[in-house]
């Protein structure tokens, strides 16, 4: 109206108006939430090689298989490989557009591509190409799209004619046809086959090996025009599934066994691919959605698939596939692929009116959800099971709701932040504003429940209340209360149990009052002594049926309390997290947990928690304190996404079974081959890498691995959930094994099937224990070589030095003799002349003597002199002998001094001649020096060895001048002598005599025995 009656007068009004219906029309359309579609959509975001897939399988170990036109993908539920083709590596897929994928009986692939045919072996990661004809390798398209998996592990391959490759030996074998116009050849995996050719004749084939073959007459299923292709499918192993694909909205269901048609079957949409999956379900991918047909023409939407791709192009979905766990994969061209299940159908997600809000609080009264979010108060009526459409109807906006509650009277108590708590009644009008106990109204409300007394209990972060109506004055709890006392002031949560009794959570432990307020229990958790709640926050208690308590907490997980007894789960129990927001028990009496890393569900028949994630259905979002409900059969949980609606009636939990195995193992970053479960290896200085995985590898929990490695680990390693690597920087030489398993959670490892491989670690050549043998044979040969040269040098040697020596012998015997024959004859002429000379008085008389003195003496010295020429060696003993005869002579011409000899040999010695000659002229000269100048009438020698020759003169005389001592000749000959000899003299003297001592090694000289002095 505005508009037909427009004028510059009421612009302003149009501008109001248009702002009014735009702000209406917002709220039409944020008030109108649908439950999310329940599936999964992966792409390039996730890490897909391109969105145009062609082809998807799951092969037996639970990876999934995806065929794009640019790479091979292999997804293990979490991460992403690609496989592109590579010129420079002929062992990289032969092509990148992948068109067809097929697991074999030895759980290899065979992958066709837009040129050529590939078998991939998965644990070595490499390709080997297959071509009909050699040319094809050299141009750019051949494709292999057609070929069939037979019982015997041989292929059947499609192209213009058909062909058998006997996978083992590489041959291909051309098939007969039964005809030059093939429209389309179907070959089972007994090798019975269907032909329907260029004139819609259908042929039969009981063994296409055999080329014999049966018209079964006109093709019961007409072309639309001459250049469209009729498809089919075998179904059940005696039906064949016809269509035309794009152009028709119908498929036929033919009976081999009797050639008739048993039925027609009509699709809203037009048909662009047909699947069977396990022979009993027939899916079809429409322009309309994605249909599951069963023989009696049933026809179901295939959950919210319907939904996924209805307005895309009619060409939109490439493929479907449906693995053993009834997932459904769809191949979409530019949209990635999709996964639903009939499990997700159990999960929907109610997005609030406002952007990125969160359900903060939830509250339910007859078939009506109240749901308290940062932004306001919502209510949704009529809240039944297959209600898609669910419509948030406002009733309290621009307020942060924290709490929220349903009284007995349906007065509804909602906590507004920093406002305190808004009472409505059941028209929903403000009845009251409660500040509970008039305390700090900038307490927060952290949680409201209703008792069965119909009393409203308030948790708030100054304490807890109870009301028992809008206007009494509550009751108060509180850490400093003396009639209601508490463990803390911060109050989590409150409950009540089958028995009316109120368990108060609160962050310094759990406190229980009986439902007339005394006093049950309590249960401190500020420490690690106080009871079995450890250092910790309780955030929620629930009871299951049996009775049994179950109490969560911020970092200690979970505690089930019954019958005195105490049992503890933790993430090593197969929790998601140990921090849980929540708990609750459903009609089966199951705890469902809410955590910061997800949703579990303890199983009490197994003893087991499951995890729940986006792969069952849940949307990734993040659960919220306290924000969790029942509603008849199904558990309610508020999250930052929106509001989580679950049918928890409806789902069945089945503790997984895990198949661990090991998918490669690489060697300084290499992938190395593993056959038939054994593994070549020389370890030696290099980083071994084994990658642990699960069958089956989509799991929407952590999946715990443990490894043993034999002449390693004597015990089960345990590695942390996530983790699926095992890293050695070299391993033990021999025969070892790895063994490994995997499960859920660890109390289910110790069941878990063990994987095992055999490794022979072998050493390197040179550590081997030939090459050792090798190695010390030569360095041993070596040495005897060097020893036999040394020796052989030292031998000569001795016998040069014993021709020296004896060549010196016989020169000292000469000497001695001509000493004795010249100079000892000489000498004793001498004597003999000097003993006829008759003196004429005592002065000749006088010289006469000291002439025959002196003759005598140059004949003793000549005589020992001579003896030690003729000796080869002396011993000390010998020498020492020697010397004291020599001594006792000397005594006869000194009648007036005492002589002492001491020998103290108590190990013998060898003495060089040379050696001893010098000893005894040394000894010799220090008599004579004591005899004739010390004026001492006692003079004492000793000769001492223990290891160390040590010989001492001392006399008692009046001594001499130590600084003078060097002016002596005969000091200075004994010094020089001794030194030529390897000894040195030491001599003491002063007015009460003289100490000489002739050491071997001054070094120890303080070894030696210490003289006394006369």
């Amino acid at each position: 109206y505005l508009l037909l009656t427009y004028s510059p007068n009421n612009l302003i009004e149009l501008q109001r108006s248009i702002s009014l219906l735009f702000f209406f029309l917002l709220i039409a359309l944020g008030n109108y939430a649908q439950l999310t579609t329940n599936y999964l959509l992966y792409g390039v975001k996730e890490g897909l090689s391109q969105n145009s897939v062609h082809a998807i399988y799951r092969d037996n170990a639970g990876i999934l298989w995806i065929g794009t036109q640019d790479g091979l993908n292999s997804f293990n539920g979490k991460t992403f490989t690609i496989y592109r083709h590579n010129d420079d590596d002929t062992t990289t897929i032969s092509d990148q557009f992948i068109l067809k994928i097929i697991e074999d009986k030895t759980g290899n692939l065979w992958v066709g591509t837009r040129n050529g045919l590939n078998y991939f072996n998965k644990r070595s990661g490499k390709f080997k190409r297959f071509y009909i004809a050699p040319e094809e390798k050299h141009i750019f398209q051949s494709a292999y799209d057609d070929f069939y998996i037979l019982d015997d592990n041989n292929l059947i391959i499609r192209k213009e004619d058909a062909y058998l490759l006997e996978t083992q030996t590489g041959k291909f074998t051309k098939l007969k046809n039964p005809s030059n116009k093939i429209n389309n050849w179907i070959i089972t995996d007994t090798y019975s086959s269907w032909v329907v050719d260029g004139d819609n004749e259908l042929f039969y084939i009981p063994d296409v090996r055999k080329g014999v073959f049966q018209s079964l007459g006109r093709c019961p299923f007409s072309r639309i025009n001459e250049s469209n292709s009729i498809y089919s499918v075998p179904y059940r192993d005696r039906f064949l599934i016809l269509y035309n694909p794009i152009l028709s909205k119908e498929i036929t269901v033919y009976d081999t066994h009797t050639f008739s048609i048993k039925q027609h079957i009509s699709l809203p949409g037009y048909i662009n691919h047909v699947s069977v999956h396990n022979s009993n379900e027939i899916i079809c991918s429409t322009t309309e959605g994605i249909y599951s047909v069963d023989l009696s023409g049933k026809i179901t939407a295939s959950g919210k698939q319907t939904l996924l791709f209805k307005d895309k192009m009619p060409d939109n979905i490439l493929t479907t596939f449906k693995d053993n766990k009834n997932n459904l994969w769809i191949g979409t061209s530019g949209n990635g692929f999709a996964v639903s299940n009939e499990s997700f159908n159990n999960f929907g997600l109610i997005k609030p009116p406002v952007q990125n809000d969160i359900i903060s609080c939830i509250a339910s009264k007859g078939t009506t959800i109240f749901a308290g979010t940062r932004n306001g108060l919502y209510k949704i009526e009529n809240f039944t099971e297959g209600n898609d459409a669910k419509i948030f109807i406002p009733i309290l906006t621009g307020k942060s709701i924290t709490a929220l509650t349903i009284d007995l009277k349906d007065q509804i108590w909602i906590a507004v932040l920093k406002e305190g708590i808004y009472v409505l009644d059941k028209t929903n009008k403000l009845i009251k504003i409660i500040n509970p106990g008039n305390r700090n109204p900038q307490s927060t409300v952290l949680h409201l429940n209703t008792d069965s007394k119909g009393r409203v209990l308030i948790s708030t972060t100054m304490g807890f209340f109870i009301a028992t109506s809008i206007y009494s004055t509550p009751v108060y709890f509180s850490a400093t209360s003396i009639k209601y006392p508490l463990n803390g002031n911060y109050i989590m949560n409150s409950f009540e149990g089958n028995d009316g009794s109120l368990w108060i959570s609160n962050n310094q432990g759990l406190d229980v009052y009986t439902s007339d307020l005394k006093r049950k229990y309590s249960f401190n958790s500020a420490n690690d002594k106080n009871s079995f709640l450890k250092r910790t926050i309780i955030t929620a208690v629930t009871q299951d049926k049996a009775g049994a308590i179950w109490i969560a907490t911020i970092r200690n997980g979970l505690y089930k309390y019954f019958n005195n007894k105490i049992i503890h789960y933790t993430h090593n129990s197969g929790l998601a997290s140990d921090v849980i927001y929540n708990i609750i028990c459903d009609n089966r009496n199951r705890i469902w947990v809410t955590t910061s890393s997800g949703l579990n569900i303890f199983n009490a028949v197994e003893n087991a928690f499951n995890t729940l994630s986006s792969f069952d259905g849940i949307p990734n979002a993040a659960y919220v304190f306290s924000a969790l409900s029942k509603l008849n059969g199904q558990i309610i949980m508020g999250t930052s996404e929106g509001l989580l609606i679950c049918d928890a009636d409806k789902i069945d939990l089945q503790q997984e079974k895990f198949s661990a195995s090991i998918a490669d193992v690489k060697v300084n970053g290499q992938s190395i081959v593993i056959r038939n479960n054994h593994l070549d290896i020389i370890p030696d200085g290099k980083l071994i890498k084994f990658e642990l995985a699960s069958s089956p590898a989509f799991y929407s929990g952590n999946i715990i691995y443990q490894y043993l490695l034999t002449g390693q680990n004597d015990e089960w390693v345990t590695l942390p959930q996530g983790i699926n690597t095992v890293s050695y920087t070299g391993l033990p030489y021999g025969n070892i094994s790895m063994q490994v398993r995997s499960a859920g959670s660890i109390n289910n490892l110790n069941s878990a099937l063990v994987y095992t491989i055999s490794i022979r670690s072998k050493a390197p050549i040179w550590k081997t224990p030939f090459f050792i043998f090798i190695i010390l044979t030569t360095i041993i040969g070596i040495f005897i070589w060097l020893m036999m040269v040394y020796n052989k040098k030292k031998f000569k040697e001795q016998l040069q030095a014993i021709l020296v020596e004896k060549e010196l012998q016989r020169e000292r015997i000469r000497i001695g003799r001509d000493l004795h024959d010249n100079i000892g004859s000489y000498t004793s002429a001498l004597i003999a002349g000097l003993s006829r000379i008759e003196p004429e008085n005592i002065k000749q008389q006088k010289n006469v003597s000291d002439l025959k003195e002196y003759g005598a003496n140059i004949m003793g010295f000549l005589r020992e002199t001579i003896w030690m020429l003729n000796a080869e060696k002396l011993t000390l003993t010998a020498f020492s002998d020697r010397f004291k005869s020599y001594m006792m002579r000397i005594s006869k011409n000194y009648p007036d001094i005492d002589f002492q000899f001491k020998e103290e040999i108590v190990t013998e010695k060898v003495l060089q001649p040379t050696i001893m000659l010098n000893l005894f002229r040394i000894l010799q000269e220090a008599l004579q020096n004591a005899c004739k100048h010390a004026s001492s009438d006692k003079i004492i020698i000793t000769v001492n060895h223990n290891g160390i020759l040590f010989i001492n003169v001392s006399d008692n005389g009046k001594g001499f001048a130590e600084e003078n001592a060097d002016d002596h000749y005969g000091i200075i000959n004994m010094k020089e002598r001794a030194a030529e000899s390897g000894f040195e003299i030491n001599i003491i003297s002063n007015k009460t005599g003289t100490n000489i001592n002739i050491i071997e090694n001054t070094a120890n000289a303080s070894l030696f025995p210490q003289i006394e002095k006369s």
